[in-house]
């Protein structure tokens, strides 16, 4: 188990959770999750061409899939999952970049509703005068920018009163809707200024009701009032320590640090609640899940194969898509890449021993 001595800061690798597979024990691409107040963990799953399993699992820490369903919508899928929240009655709320709407289920999976509930709209072919091809995309699926309405949600987070900050990632902005669909709000435009956003994918809400926001394409952090005023950036371009390459997720333990995943980057940046840079988490798994270990030891030939391989990088990050801190202290990283979760833990009440022989 690694152990990270830094800046007062002590942190220990726990362990790795989760495989890449259609179903089961597993996930497939996952590209968010969410923590419900029983420490349950809804994992959403994108799945891909030669995997096309999307949908959430049900799932816990402790390596207890409790159910999954990979036709998680209203019977026709959903193509573009993004993110997934939940409010204080555990509805699962799920982001789609595809038809541009919020679908909402209850804790077991059945859907409760959908917005906004307008239809998509009759598809047109494509041609060369569509000179912004997303913007193509959005019209084609309902997706506008007016209040309300969305290009591309990429991110959900839920506040104490059960507000949800949505990231409206093509319209640079975020949106602040009641949890049924009301639109109460909105910030951001498009820009590299203060307070502008470019393309932005994950949202955090801490327990002040401060908003952070992963503004992808500026490779930063900004944190906002509940009301959308600015109040911090951090991060740069680059690989040096606290820069960002694309940041996709973020998350703040009840200490006030803040978690970024640098997904171009393939690591974790920690920072202080005024945006200094802490240290990195690459990733530590140098044993497999439970259910991936006994997926292995099923097949003696994999077995032998994984003997005569360098697996040295199977333990680093691979292209980290979401990070969330749970009541117990635990940051726990999705990768989309090896569809699996690696968990740290902040110790708490560390007490460095005295080795005085």
């Amino acid at each position: 188990m690694l152990t990270k001595y830094v800046q007062g800061r002590v942190y220990n690798f726990d362990q790795c959770l989760g495989k890449g597979m259609g179903g089961g024990r597993a996930f497939s691409a996952g590209v968010d999750f969410a923590i419900s107040q029983d420490g349950s963990l809804y994992v959403l799953n994108k799945g891909h061409e030669y995997q096309p399993s999307t949908g959430v699992t049900k799932c816990t820490v402790d390596h207890e899939f409790l159910w999954e369903d990979r036709d998680f919508s209203y019977g026709a899928g959903l193509p573009f999952p993004t993110s997934v929240a939940l409010d204080s009655e555990e509805n699962v709320y799920v982001s789609d970049d595809y038809v541009n709407k919020i679908f909402v289920y209850d804790k077991d999976g059945n859907g409760l509703g959908f917005w906004p509930d307008r239809e998509p709209v009759e598809q047109q072919p494509y041609s060369a005068s569509d000179l912004d091809f997303n913007l193509y995309l959005a019209k084609l699926n309902g997706g506008l920018d007016a209040d309300g309405q969305f290009n591309g949600p990429s991110g959900l987070a839920f506040d104490c009163d059960d507000n949800l900050y949505v990231s409206d990632s093509h319209n640079h902005r975020v949106q602040v809707f009641a949890k049924d669909g009301q639109f109460l709000r909105k910030f951001g435009s498009y820009g590299s200024g203060v307070g502008q956003l470019n393309l932005p994918w994950g949202v955090a809400v801490d327990a002040d009701r401060n908003v952070y926001v992963a503004d992808w394409g500026n490779d930063r952090v900004q944190k906002f009032s509940a009301d959308g005023h600015h109040l911090l950036s951090f991060g740069a371009t680059g690989s040096d320590d606290g820069q960002i390459v694309r940041p996709t997720s973020v998350a703040v333990d009840d200490e006030g640090d803040i978690y970024v995943t640098d997904w171009g980057n393939n690591r974790v940046n920690v920072y202080n609640p005024e945006g200094g840079f802490i240290t990195c988490f690459y990733g530590d798994a140098d044993q497999l899940s439970p259910s991936h270990q006994a997926q292995v030891d099923a097949n003696p030939d994999v077995a032998k194969a994984r003997r005569r391989t360098d697996l040295t990088m199977e333990r680093t990050l691979a292209r980290p898509t979401a990070v969330k801190v749970d009541g117990q202290g635990r940051i726990i990283i999705l990768e989309s890449l090896r569809s699996r979760m690696q968990v740290y833990l902040k110790e708490r009440d560390w007490v460095e021993a005295q080795f005085n022989l």
